[in-house]
């Protein structure tokens, strides 16, 4: 595995025990944890977005024209450039929120 891969591995494996609930889970989530590398700032995040929608002008018009399915696309970008560091939740708000206000 390389360190995309590792990464993703270790949040999902996060993601599984945190179904189960329990304190030993507790414990092996925070341990885990550890390994990951620090989420990106909010302030990146938006920079991600914006780049992302600065370079893919005929996508964001169409969008912007009532594709609304393309905002799958924007999400994956700017996960794929954050090397999954970004996290989904607060990249959703940013992104809904710099295409809104356009």
């Amino acid at each position: 595995l390389n360190d995309d891969g590792v990464i993703k591995l270790i949040n999902k494996t996060i993601k599984n025990l945190k179904l189960i609930d329990r304190e030993k889970e507790k414990e092996e989530i925070k341990l885990l944890e550890t390994y990951l590398p620090n989420k990106l700032s909010k302030d990146e995040l938006i920079k991600l977005c914006k780049e992302s929608l600065e370079n893919n002008p005929d996508k964001l018009n169409n969008y912007r024209l009532g594709k609304t399915g393309l905002f799958g696309f924007f999400m994956g970008d700017v996960m794929k450039q954050s090397k999954s560091l970004a996290d989904p939740k607060e990249t959703n708000m940013i992104l809904m929120e710099i295409l809104n206000e356009k």
